[in-house]
């Protein structure tokens, strides 16, 4: 009987859902408004983070691959959003927005952390070997990694448990703290809202850090005039078109005779 031959796993490419450069950074500066590339020609549209976390979840809807980084800023900045919407108390109970936050950052730890996932997200947060410098020697440090000095770490994450955490949390240096926050709040008892708006703000600083500084390094400039176009070109249609766009058939179709 013929050995039988498996067909080899090739991994899929990275996702990439946005369609420029350009687009990805006017995400990047919607996100991080006070780090924004400001561009003179285009009107200020003020506050763009909820239009930003509309963007990522459509591009988690084309692929379910795009970059957890992306969507962990999604998370954070939407419960950001959230708390800070005027006469938010009236709508949302500090109790609720406790959850909302509680739930954007288990996600964005989870995402990071977890054994499973763990190396293909250390080199998400790495930038390119052309970058870097020579593949040739990051290849070899992978394999002292694995080896060499770090063997008795590996051993640790395959344990699992909250230690693998840890483990994995060290690798691509994410700080001790955000572990412990996702373990107290998972354990034990959600912290008061002055905690987890404290972490948030410090997790997107270190998402700034870690993925949007080293892989959104366009300029939004091209982004921003054609999104400035569409609309011009929008405004610019006569109401009586705009209305046709916008009626259903049940609209479009004539009355019956009484």
């Amino acid at each position: 009987m013929a050995d039988e031959v498996f067909p080899i796993y090739v991994p899929p490419p990275p996702s990439r859902p946005w369609q420029t450069s350009s687009e990805l950074a006017m995400i990047r500066d919607w996100f991080y408004p006070k780090r924004a590339i400001s561009d003179p020609y285009t009107a200020s549209e003020g506050d763009m983070r909820q239009r930003a976390a509309d963007q990522v979840r459509l591009y988690v809807f084309k692929d379910s691959r795009t970059p957890h980084a992306i969507v962990a800023t999604a998370y954070l900045a939407e419960a950001l959003v959230h708390d800070q919407q005027p006469y938010r108390t009236e709508c949302i109970s500090n109790v609720a927005m406790m959850s909302i936050y509680a739930m954007a950052f288990i996600k964005f730890v989870n995402g990071f952390v977890d054994r499973d996932v763990v190396r293909s997200v250390k080199a998400s947060l790495s930038l390119s070997a052309a970058q870097e410098g020579d593949s040739g020697d990051e290849s070899s440090s992978d394999d002292e990694e694995v080896n060499g000095e770090h063997a008795t770490e590996r051993m640790t994450v395959k344990g699992g448990g909250e230690g693998s955490m840890y483990a994995h949390a060290a690798k691509i240096d994410m700080p001790q703290e955000f572990v412990d926050l996702r373990h107290q709040i998972v354990h034990g008892r959600i912290p008061d809202l002055g905690v987890l708006r404290r972490e948030t703000e410090n997790a997107l600083d270190w998402l700034w850090e870690k993925w949007w500084k080293a892989h959104a390094t366009g300029d939004p400039t091209d982004a921003l005039r054609a999104r400035e176009q569409k609309k011009r070109e929008r405004e610019a249609e006569p109401p009586e078109d705009r209305q046709r766009k916008g009626e259903s058939l049940e609209q479009d179709a004539e009355p019956e005779p009484a």
